[in-house]
């Protein structure tokens, strides 16, 4: 299986992309680990319809990594990914989502809630307990309340939106991904 890394909207986490694909390298055929292009640029928020369109080669007929595919992504990447799905244009085979910022989404103009209505691939979702932006509880009630399916949730102690435990994220994401 190939993956599809999709990182959180701060710069910082050009960093974490970078380390958390030279983590997994063992576990998936090829990785995209994305750089989004407001990182370049100074703007403060990641374009998330330009980034989905990014994730595609010439006419967008052709995802950059072969099928099949899990994504992987961190707070705002969580949104590219659900909208891309929720268009049809997204389809991989799973989703680990770190850090989700729903709250954050909503605030920005996403209609967060209905890219989750027809939400459909397994999704193994890690949230801190007292994430700055969503923590576990809020983020499973969401989940409840849009009626989500194929959905697991772990909880890391924790009250950042950071997730730097690499190591520890890698090994979560290796578990979820292999497991049949």
């Amino acid at each position: 299986m190939n993956a599809i890394i999709l990182p959180g909207n701060s710069i910082s986490n050009q960093r974490w992309v970078m380390a958390l694909r030279e983590t997994l390298l063992p576990v998936f055929k090829t990785i995209h680990a994305v750089s989004y292009e407001h990182w370049l640029s100074g703007a403060p928020i990641v374009d998330i319809g330009k980034e989905l369109g990014r994730l595609f080669l010439g006419d967008e007929e052709k995802i950059i990594v072969e099928s099949p595919y899990a994504i992987i992504a961190k707070s705002a990447g969580v949104l590219i990914a659900t909208r891309g799905i929720f268009q049809g244009r997204l389809m991989p085979e799973k989703c680990v989502f770190i850090g989700s910022a729903i709250p954050w989404g909503e605030e920005i103009g996403c209609p967060v809630w209905t890219w989750f209505d027809k939400f459909k691939p397994p999704a193994f979702f890690i949230q801190n307990t007292h994430d700055s932006v969503m923590g576990s509880k809020e983020l499973r009630h969401f989940l409840i309340e849009t009626k989500a399916v194929n959905w697991q949730l772990h909880e890391l102690l924790g009250n950042d939106h950071d997730y730097s435990n690499i190591g520890g994220l890698a090994a979560l994401i290796k578990q979820f991904v292999v497991a049949e």
